[in-house]
């Protein structure tokens, strides 16, 4: 015998069997998508993004680096993953920070270390929360060296469906 609707109607599913935001579905789903859905790269066929740090030893970027245009990543997305493409120094620890919107809500950070030489491709796994759809995503960077330095960046993303 089927279990009726009814008794989690409110819970998990409304009336017409959409979950209700916030709901213990919801935030399953969510985690799920978050883990199994399509993951993709930006920018893709094109080189990274320039991203510079301030100038000073720990001194963050004064102004918010462009990563993802707005209305480029059109459903909600999780950030996966950054990848360092190039590097303008040869020995520093970076600490990169990634926000989203216009609110510049900051959805993800790591922190890496170039030493003897920067060899191309660091992929820095990141857990981000969920970023909503279109959001423009930028970037700040923080070196432990007293120059600017900067990076040419580029994010794997999964998109929910």
């Amino acid at each position: 015998m089927a279990t009726p609707i009814w008794p989690i109607e409110g819970v998990a599913l409304d009336s017409t069997g959409d979950m209700v935001a916030g709901s213990l579905a919801a935030k399953m789903t969510d985690l799920l998508g978050a883990v199994n859905i399509y993951v993709g790269v930006y920018p893709t066929a094109a080189a990274g993004a320039q991203v510079d740090s301030g100038n000073g030893a720990w001194v963050e970027s004064p102004a918010y680096w462009p990563v993802v245009p707005a209305d480029t990543i059109t459903s909600a997305f999780h950030i996966h993953g950054i990848t360092i493409e190039t590097c303008s120094i040869a020995a520093a620890i970076f600490e990169l920070s990634l926000y989203a919107g216009v609110g510049h809500t900051e959805v993800a950070r790591c922190r890496f270390a170039v030493v003897g030489g920067f060899f191309g491709n660091v992929v820095n796994l990141v857990t981000g929360v969920r970023v909503a759809a279109n959001s423009q995503i930028d970037a700040k960077l923080r070196s432990s060296v007293g120059t600017p330095d900067s990076l040419a960046i580029s994010v794997r993303y999964a998109e929910e469906v």
